[in-house]
This record gives C-alpha cells, sequence and structure tokens, in this order.
C-alpha cells in the first residue's frame, strides 16, 4: 500500500505523489474517493507504473495508466473531467 496524492487525472491514467519510489512497470490497484454533488463515490482500478521520477518537491511523480476500471469508475472519470457547458 503506497499513500499517494492525486496531481493529475484522465481517462487513459493517474499521476501521482508518493513519498517512496514505485517499480516501473509493476501492476497495482489504485483506490480513491470522488466527491460529485452531494454524492461520494469509489474509484477502482488495475493499472500499471509507466513512470516514477525522483521530485525534489514532491518524492516522486508516479504515473499509472489504467488498464482495467469497473464500469461505475468509468462513469465517476467521466462526470469528473466533463468540461463545464
Amino acid at each position: 500500500s503506497h499513500p499517494a496524492h492525486t496531481l493529475d487525472l484522465s481517462h487513459g491514467g493517474i499521476s501521482l505523489q508518493t513519498g517512496s519510489q514505485i517499480r516501473l512497470a509493476q501492476y497495482c490497484a489504485v483506490s480513491f474517493q470522488v466527491q460529485l454533488g452531494d454524492a461520494s463515490h469509489k474509484v477502482l482500478a488495475m493499472g500499471q507504473v509507466v513512470y516514477s521520477d525522483p521530485d525534489d518537491e514532491l518524492g516522486y511523480k508516479t504515473g499509472v495508466q489504467f488498464l482495467r476500471l469497473d464500469h461505475g469508475s468509468v462513469d465517476v472519470i467521466r462526470k469528473l473531467l466533463q468540461e463545464p457547458a
């Protein structure tokens, strides 16, 4: 388990701030909570580490490419990233 802060999110993956380096190409489960309106939603994904680079200010910047998302998580990310009309 690696506690992390989200730096960036897209439909294809997530960039995280981690305290320790995670091995490149490692498979991992990603789980986080999202607040949309009055409801809280849990996002679950399987992914693979595509970079884990040292950063003087952040510790490590780690990128995880999503390999598998359940349908509910896809919908939550779609709503979260929806650009305002």
